[in-house]
């Protein structure tokens, strides 16, 4: 019985880690275009390193759904999708300009 809420608590963890990770890629892409906090321009590093930390994020979503499925493994696997998307449609519809965009 014990080990059995062990596995829920570690499932719980992998799936607020995952979201947490999405939600701050979202932020910083939305902080590179919006320029909501003024900060210094890291030459698009949020828009090539987003896509590597979704996709980390994602695994940890998985490994959360397959522990115990819960609301927040799923949450988590969405939010990472969308992550991805926002990204790659920023890259496609500016180009190699949104490099510049983010700072």
């Amino acid at each position: 019985m014990k080990n059995k809420h062990y596995m829920k608590g570690i499932s719980k963890v992998f799936a607020i880690t995952s979201i947490s990770i999405s939600l701050t890629m979202i932020m910083l892409m939305l902080n590179g275009l919006f320029q909501i906090i003024p900060c210094q321009n890291s030459g698009g590093l949020i828009v090539f390193m987003t896509p590597i930390i979704s996709i980390i994020g994602g695994v940890l979503a998985s490994i959360s759904l397959k522990i115990h499925s819960n609301i927040l493994a799923k949450l988590g696997i969405i939010t990472n999708i969308v992550s991805l998307i926002l990204v790659m449609l920023i890259m496609g519809s500016l180009g190699t300009t949104a490099s510049l965009l983010f700072c």
